[in-house]
């Protein structure tokens, strides 16, 4: 039946009945609701992903919570459908965002980068990278062997290696670095953990927030926008 995630290489969970979750820890978990219309057209990707689970030595887990989710400990579920996977790293569980398909969520579990997210990367001598995403971003930024305060950023973006809109953003970000006038940083949240952004939220990718004289606030300018002219003019007036 359409929306249900039934195949044999699925173990499935009732959302009411899930924290087990936590103890058998599989390699990618699916919160759905049989209802939900975007959880029907992830169904066959997943599917894909579980015919061939043996193989790759995964396991794949589906939780219903078509009657409501008893979310467990560690997960986050706003919507559905919310995909966590097993980071290869740091052997945590994160959400996942990017492309729903079979051979995007295995590069997340294996770890492999595609040639796109290598583009994204936001890689200069004068960008500061905070590997760490969101999670913890205040204390993450180191700046010439010491604690960067945020209220010392010009220039913070919210990126993820996966969004195509972040690699068009990638070249004007890393013209204005080449200033070396001004403290940039990049946040990579290509793993998730944008829940955690509570004093600079984000809500899509990417976000950047630039300094003004009422300290850093949110660049609302479209794609089109993004341009090193209007990052220096904002800035030169702050």
């Amino acid at each position: 039946m359409e929306g249900h995630y039934n195949h044999s290489n699925i173990k499935k969970y009732l959302g009411k009945d899930c924290k087990s979750i936590t103890t058998h820890r599989p390699d990618f978990i699916i919160f759905y609701a049989s209802w939900c219309g975007a959880c029907k057209r992830t169904e066959p990707s997943v599917t894909d992903l579980a015919e061939n689970a043996p193989k790759n030595g995964i396991t794949v887990s589906a939780v219903d919570c078509s009657n409501g989710c008893d979310v467990p400990s560690g997960f986050k579920v706003d919507g559905y459908p919310t995909i966590y996977y097993k980071d290869p790293d740091s052997s945590k569980l994160v959400e996942y965002q990017g492309e729903r398909s079979e051979i995007g969520y295995l590069k997340a579990i294996k770890g492999e980068k595609s040639e796109a997210a290598k583009k994204g990367s936001f890689n200069h001598s004068n960008i500061i990278k905070c590997e760490m995403g969101c999670n913890n971003f205040e204390t993450c930024v180191k700046y010439q062997g010491r604690q960067l305060d945020i209220s010392e950023v010009d220039f913070l973006i919210y990126y993820a290696d996966w969004c195509p809109w972040c690699h068009k953003a990638e070249p004007s970000v890393k013209q204005l670095a080449d200033k070396n006038k001004y403290i940039i940083v990049a946040a990579d949240c290509s793993n998730g953990g944008i829940e955690s952004c509570k004093k600079y939220p984000v809500k899509k990718f990417p976000t950047i927030y630039i300094r003004t004289l009422r300290g850093l606030e949110r660049f609302k300018g479209e794609s089109e926008d993004r341009t090193l002219k209007n990052y220096e003019n904002i800035l030169k007036n702050s």
